[in-house]
Formats: C-alpha cells, structure tokens, sequence
C-alpha cells in the first residue's frame, strides 16, 4: 500500500509551526514507523497529537524539546503506548488513559510495565466503574451497584446490568486496583459490592498515571 498520499495529507492539514514539526520528526527519528501506518492510524495520531500539544504541563514545550523528552522514553514503555493509542478504541475514557500515560511519560514519570499491562486488561466498563468508585470515596460517599449501573446508562453503556457491575468489580480487584473493605481471603463473586470496594494503593497510582494531570503535577 503506497502511504505517500496519507503523510502528505497529515502534514498538509497539520500546523507547520506545531504537530507538523512533530510528526515529521516521529517519522524521521523512526519513533512511529510510516510502514504501519494505515488512513486511520494516522488519523488516530493526528488527534493525539493536537491533544497532547494543549495540555496545561505540555502546551508550552517547544516541538523540538518535546522531540528529545519523547526519545528518553524507554522502547519497552513507549512502543506499547503508541501502539495502543494508533489501534484507537471505541471506549472514550480508555483511549483518553492511553493518551494521558504518554503525557505521564513525557512529563519524565517512570512507567512501570504492570501500569501498561493492566490498562490492557480494562474495558470501558472497568474504566468507568473504577472512576466512579474513586470520585465517590473521596467525598466520603458510600456507591451502591445499583447507583453504577445508572451511571453507566448515563455514559451511553447498553443496557448495564447487576452482573455486568459484579463482573467489572471483580476485574478490578483481580487486577489489584480495589480491594474488597474487611475481607479475609480471597474475595468471592458473591462479595463484589461496590459498598465494600475500595480503591487500592496501586488503583491511586494507576489512576494518576492514567488521570489527567493539573498544571501542579
């Protein structure tokens, strides 16, 4: 497949002054390679980049710096990231916590392989039940499995169900990111409610990396 007419496009609509720098520089520096690259991988590329370039902690970083911050990035860290973020995904908050690690990245933080690893393992649903869990107990609220399955209605999940919410609980202690309050031994499916979930110490540090970050971060 000739891809000449996809990165004349890309550059043509890109700011020369800005993103086009910046991905001219990606593919010369052959951080993303042009090969793999199809219309909507790019196109995935394009908007990360113009979200990327508006962060309150990246916005003013001039390309050619920012060029140099995303070559200290580690392969082993990098690669993943941009893979994931190029395939896109359907879910909102998960293709926003692709992008929002690689700002971790940028910004220097070190990114353990267990934080790319368990982004893998979530769905939408897991996405959100885990910020909704977070967003609650930070006001000292108490969630209900009934009050995420409105939730999720009103994030335009189809018809959310009691199971559904078990299983994405479930997921998220599986994965080490909630831990079930008061429980001695492995949790049983029977315990997975949101009542008694809470947000682990790793969940607080996965949640930041993947979180967006304030000006003061």
């Amino acid at each position: 497949m000739d891809i000449t007419p996809i990165i004349t496009e890309i550059l043509g609509n890109a700011d020369k002054a800005g993103i086009g720098i910046l991905i001219k520089a990606l593919f010369e520096k052959e951080i993303i390679q042009i090969s793999n690259l199809t219309r909507k991988k790019a196109a995935h590329l394009v908007e990360t980049l113009k979200i990327i370039l508006n962060k309150p902690n990246i916005k003013d970083i001039k390309p050619e710096k920012l060029i140099e911050k995303i070559e200290d990035i580690e392969d082993e860290t990098l690669q993943p990231i941009l893979e994931n973020i190029l395939i896109g995904n359907k879910n909102e908050v998960i293709r926003q916590q692709w992008i929002n690690l690689l700002e971790s990245a940028i910004l220097g933080y070190s990114i353990h392989p267990i934080y790319i690893e368990t982004l893998r393992l979530l769905d939408g649903i897991d996405a959100n039940v885990l910020k909704f869990i977070s967003d609650f107990r930070k006001e000292g609220n108490r969630l209900r499995n009934s009050e995420i399955e409105v939730a999720l209605q009103q994030r335009k999940i189809e018809n959310p169900t009691e199971e559904m919410v078990r299983d994405s609980l479930s997921n998220l202690v599986e994965r080490g990111l909630c831990d079930v309050n008061n429980l001695q031994g492995k949790p049983r499916y029977s315990d997975m409610n949101s009542e008694n979930i809470y947000i682990s110490q790793f969940g607080k540090k996965f949640l930041f990396m993947v979180g967006e970050k304030s000006p003061e971060s």
